[in-house]
C-alpha cells in the first residue's frame, strides 16, 4: 500500500469542464474527495474528475442561483433575510425573507423564477418565520410571464412559516405555474 495525494486545485483548472458544470472534486470509488486529500492505495484504483451542475436554473430576486451562492442567496436591493437553495432536493428555503419583484429599465425581475426549459422538477419552497414577496407595477402590456411573483412549472410549500404576497397591481402578485 502507498499514500497518494489527489491533485491540487491548479490541476483541475486545466481540464475543460462540460457545459454548465464545475469541478466538484475527485471521485474515488463512490466517495467524493477534494484536491489535496490523501488516499491509501492497496489495489488498482480509478480516480475520476467529478463534475456537478453549475447553473441551477432558479432565479431569486434577479439573482441566478448556482453552486457558489446556493447557501446564501443575496442581493443588496431585492433580497432581505435568509434565502438558500438545496439543489439535491430542489428546495428553496425562505427564513424571515423579503424578496422584491421589480420592473426597472425594461427588465422584469420575477421574485422567484424557474427556467421552463431546464428546470423540470417541483420547486419546493420551505417557509420559516414571516416571509414576504413584493411585486411592482409593470408598465407595459400584460404579455410576459416574467411579471409574476412566483413563476414555476410545479410548486409545493412546506414549513410552519408564512408567506405574504403583495403588489402595486393585482396581476403582479400572481403565482404562475
Amino acid at each position: 500500500p502507498f499514500q497518494y495525494t489527489l491533485p491540487t486545485n491548479e490541476w483541475p483548472n486545466q481540464l475543460s469542464a462540460p457545459t454548465d458544470k464545475y469541478f466538484a472534486g475527485w471521485l474515488v470509488g463512490d466517495t467524493l474527495m477534494q484536491p489535496g486529500d490523501t488516499i491509501t492505495v492497496t489495489e488498482d484504483t480509478i480516480v475520476k474528475a467529478a463534475w456537478a451542475q453549475d447553473d441551477y436554473y432558479v432565479t431569486v430576486g434577479g439573482v441566478g442561483v448556482n453552486y457558489q451562492n446556493a447557501g446564501n442567496i443575496t442581493h443588496a436591493d431585492n433580497i432581505i433575510g435568509n434565502v438558500s437553495y438545496d439543489y439535491a432536493t430542489k428546495t428553496l428555503t425562505l427564513e424571515n425573507a423579503t424578496i422584491y419583484s421589480v420592473y426597472t429599465g425594461g427588465t422584469i425581475t420575477t421574485a422567484i423564477y424557474t427556467d421552463y426549459f431546464n428546470f423540470n422538477d417541483t420547486l419546493t419552497i420551505h417557509l420559516i418565520g414571516n416571509n414576504t414577496i413584493y411585486g411592482d407595477l409593470f408598465n407595459g402590456p400584460a404579455t410576459s410571464s416574467h411579471r409574476y411573483a412566483i413563476d414555476a412549472k410545479d410548486l409545493a410549500f412546506t414549513g410552519s412559516g408564512s408567506l405574504t404576497v403583495t403588489a402595486s397591481e393585482a396581476d403582479d402578485a400572481s403565482f404562475y405555474s
